[in-house]
């Protein structure tokens, strides 16, 4: 992994884990239930960037490599 993508997937991973931890720290207080949702509703955005990082990361590494070695012909459908 190219370490510009790892420093990135690793930081929104752990702001992702904080946010957590913050929901748990909610529930645990009993908070009110539309503020939950409102919290919980946005993790899967955080994730949907995480996913991002490491598909770019993918194609400018595994996927690169494979077209430069010619591996590609292996992933057409025909």
């Amino acid at each position: 992994m190219k370490p510009e993508y790892r420093r990135s997937a690793v930081n929104r991973l752990k702001t992702v884990r904080g946010h957590v931890d913050a929901v748990i720290g909610m529930v645990e207080r009993e908070r009110y239930c539309p503020d939950l949702i409102q919290q919980v509703s946005a993790l899967p955005g955080s994730l949907e960037k995480i996913n991002r990082v490491l598909l770019q990361n993918h194609i400018e590494t595994c996927v690169l490599l494979a077209v430069e070695e010619g591996a590609a012909a292996r992933w057409s459908t025909s």
